[in-house]
């Protein structure tokens, strides 16, 4: 071994040291670019910046940073060392007179370069591109592409001819009796690693052998956010954009619920309401990041599957809002850990160097935070997360039934994904429908795995969409004719408001579809679609049902007891989320929201993101609380009072005929609308009342 260079083992660490600090900056300065050229995530840095500081203070989060710089620390090694080795390669062989640190930094820059190339590739909707090359799109430069390929690929293959004489003389000059130990210690902690991969048996809590739920069907639950019935129900629009739930549907054994609506459009609390069976208000889980006592979490049906020899597994590709873990009453949950360190690192963790790495089998481990993580929409791919869905389901034993929920929200704004809608965004229409294609297909690999696992060999399977979505007839980029039609019937943006969770009266946001496939080979109801009026509530019986749960009370009705009193007085009440004006304007922006709803948020000491409690009171007097019949919807207007009684105002509408609203003076004097008023102000009482 030579004493220049880096070949000198004196040497390698301080240029490795060097490389990797000349990395740092790189990225850096790139990252801050990138970031404040980026509207949208402008508001991200006002998350950031206040998530951060609060967040130091909490052990959760302060071990998740801890972990990602450890983790980048690595990632930057291995680049710097490729780069310095490949330098040192080409000087050696060609004996040049050129300046070891000087080739070194020229080796390390045209790696990176490389790197940004494959990265833009890989991830077109990375913050961490060059503006220089920001418009370019996934397949817009195969040549480039495969040039920056063939550049890392020779800067390995140089980089390990340099490292293979250091790493055999650093071999040779160990002890016998000490290689032999290290390699066992080496094996050792391989196996045991491959050993402890998550698995239902090695979950505290877990059944034993002798499950008394021997023979019951494995209950397969799976949300698909922000779906609109209306592009369900047209059978050219379904199979168009969700094929795989067309076929699913079109099944002889699956039943469908169109005209179903969910207590409130958000996720979060649209869960709960369906894991308990129970209203807002009845269950007092009102919105999401809501402070909940640990007891109060576990009044679910995933509890009392649990307690009666079910393994019950939750899994999500968003949990930012969503925050339901093992605390619910899961034996095991799988997708991003819930916590402020999620937002913190989706921006952190978005860089070249990071999303290299991100393809590689290595990428659950190294990055658990965004990995398969919806919410980190730069860098997420739909594919990371099934593969997490298969790695769970790979892990089950066969000894027992699952209660498997699984919940995808690639159709949630802001309709983009790593590698969707590149394109320069110019409506809201457009890239919504753009993620329905992605979304189905994780439903249709989701289902094939499930398949192929044998999980659905006996099994009971609910599909349903948590809320609708508020669209307006805005600025189309293309007119895609499959949609055409669709397009011309919406509204305008002043009749509506976008998003979900802002308006009992736009029903879009409200209605939802309910689906039960029975694999079981008893079937309890008729195939096809079903115009009973139901509701989100009625999945939790329905699933006591199948569970063979006895006394678990429920405000919803068993959709496949045939058997179940279905009274036309049937009412379902509804609530909105937290208001926000910037869901009131015609465009949404990231940045409007951010800025309008951090201040309502704080980290509590294990790390959650919650909505401060001096903000409940002001969250639910602003609230739309409404009543549906399943003909019309009633709802309050909060900020708008009758002087005479002090009851907040009352507008309806006829979801048949959903462009005129019905004024306070047309309900008091209709006697079915006057009874659901009544229905109305019983229920939610003093919250009704101006304060």
């Amino acid at each position: 071994m030579t004493a220049s260079g880096v070949r000198d083992n004196a040497r390698l660490g301080p240029s490795i040291g060097r490389g990797i600090l000349i990395l740092f900056l790189i990225q850096l300065a790139l990252q801050l670019i990138s970031i404040s050229s980026n509207t949208d995530f402008k508001g991200g840095l006002i998350s950031i910046r206040t998530l951060v500081w609060e967040g130091l203070g909490t052990q959760p989060v302060l071990f998740a940073l801890l972990y990602h710089f450890l983790v980048y620390l690595v990632i930057l090694t291995v680049i710097s060392a490729v780069g310095i080795l490949s330098a040192e390669f080409i000087r050696s062989r060609l004996r040049s007179g050129q300046s070891t640190v000087k080739l070194q930094v020229l080796f390390l820059l045209l790696l990176y370069a490389a790197l940004m190339v494959i990265n833009v590739w890989h991830y077109p909707n990375s913050l961490a591109r060059l503006a220089l090359i920001s418009s370019w799109q996934a397949g817009g430069s195969d040549a480039a592409y495969y040039i920056a390929i063939a550049i890392c690929l020779a800067f390995l293959a140089a980089a390990a001819a340099e490292l293979a004489p250091i790493l055999v003389g650093w071999w040779r000059r160990i002890p016998t009796g000490k290689r032999w130990a290290g390699l066992i210690a080496i094996a050792v902690l391989v196996s045991s690693f491959i050993y402890a991969q998550p698995g239902r048996e090695f979950m505290p809590g877990n059944p034993g052998d002798s499950d008394p739920a021997a023979g019951r069907p494995n209950i397969i639950l799976i949300g698909l956010d922000s779906v609109r019935v209306d592009i369900i129900e047209d059978e050219a629009l379904r199979r168009s954009f969700l094929p795989h739930l067309d076929r699913f549907l079109r099944q002889d054994n699956t039943t469908w619920f169109p005209n179903a609506y969910t207590p409130i459009a958000r996720t979060f609390a649209a869960w709960y309401a369906l894991l308990t069976g129970k209203e807002p208000r009845t269950s007092g889980i009102r919105y999401n990041l809501q402070r909940i006592p640990s007891g109060h979490k576990r009044d679910t049906i995933a509890q009392d599957l649990g307690n009666n020899g079910y393994l019950t597994v939750y899994g999500s590709d968003e949990k930012r809002f969503s925050t339901i873990d093992e605390s619910y009453g899961f034996h095991e949950t799988f997708g991003p850990p819930v916590g402020a360190a999620e937002w913190i690192l989706s921006i952190m963790e978005d860089t070249p160097a990071h999303n290299i790495f991100r393809e590689t089998p290595l990428a659950p481990l190294l990055f658990p935070h965004t990995f398969g993580n919806r919410a980190s929409y730069t860098t997420f791919k739909p594919e990371h997360f099934v593969e997490l869905v298969r790695r769970r389901v790979d892990s089950f034993a066969r000894r027992q039934p699952v209660f498997l929920s699984i919940h995808l929200c690639l159709s949630h704004w802001p309709y983009t994904w790593s590698t969707g809608n590149t394109h320069a965004r110019q409506s809201l229409v457009e890239d919504y429908f753009d993620t329905l294609v992605p979304l189905d297909q994780q439903f249709g690999d989701i289902l094939e795995l499930l398949r192929d696992s044998g999980l659905l060999d006996h099994s009971v399977v609910i599909v349903f969409t948590d809320h609708g979505e508020g669209l307006v007839s805005d600025a189309m980029a293309d007119d895609d004719p499959r949609w055409k039609d669709f397009r011309a019937h919406l509204p305008t943006a002043s009749d509506v408001t976008l998003g979900h969770g802002s308006d009992l009266l736009t029903i879009t946001q409200n209605q939802i579809m309910i689906s039960l496939q029975d694999n079981t080979g008893h079937r309890a109801m008729a195939a096809g679609k079903n115009g009973r009026f139901t509701s989100l509530l009625d999945i939790a019986p329905t699933i006591a049902r199948f569970g063979g749960l006895t006394g678990f009370e429920s405000r919803g009705i068993d959709l496949a007891d045939q058997n179940a009193v279905r009274s036309s007085s049937r009412v379902i009440f509804m609530e909105t989320g937290i208001d926000l004006a910037a869901l009131k304007q015609a465009t949404l922006n990231l940045e409007d929201l951010v800025r309008e709803g951090v201040s309502a948020y704080e980290i509590d000491s294990d790390g959650l993101l919650q909505v401060k409690e001096a903000y409940h009171e002001r969250i639910i007097d602003r609230k739309q609380k409404g009543v549906t019949d399943g003909r019309y919807i009633l709802s309050n207007r909060p900020g708008s009072f009758n002087v005479a009684d002090g009851q907040a105002e009352i507008l309806a509408l006829e979801i048949e005929d959903p462009t005129r609203s019905i004024s306070s003076a047309e309900i008091e004097s209709d006697s079915e609308l006057n009874h659901l008023r009544d229905r109305l102000q019983e229920y939610y009482g003093e919250e009704l009342q101006a304060r």
